[in-house]
């Protein structure tokens, strides 16, 4: 006799949706979910990512929008990568208050309520 994977999958304890619930593994709603946001100063409209589909990079002057966006579909949480054309060594533009990344913070806490 060969002990394997069994042929029929037994199913009782998931036949009322009440059960189900119960036993279920994995639950994910847009709580659990963050967006990542690419925010990109001196781009004057939206450039979408090749690589990453559905994914786009905004010019500054639209995060707003977009976080409003993203908080109207019920996701609270967005995480911002900021693209500077101010670079340097010491990355002095992340420490700058005018910045774009200490701006695009500022902006998305208002907006997301937090």
């Amino acid at each position: 006799m060969k002990a394997g994977f069994p042929q029929r999958r037994q199913r009782r304890l998931r036949r009322s949706p009440i059960t189900r619930r119960l036993v279920r593994e994995t639950h994910l709603s847009a709580d659990d979910l963050i967006a990542p946001i690419f925010v990109e100063e001196a781009l004057d409209d939206v450039t979408p990512i090749p690589s990453m589909p559905g994914i786009s990079r905004i010019p500054e002057h639209a995060l707003a929008r977009e976080i409003t966006e993203i908080a109207r579909d019920g996701v609270k949480a967005v995480m911002l990568f900021g693209i500077s054309h101010h670079k340097d060594a010491d990355g002095t533009d992340t420490m700058d208050p005018g910045g774009l990344a200490p701006c695009g913070s500022c902006t998305a806490r208002t907006r997301l309520d937090v």
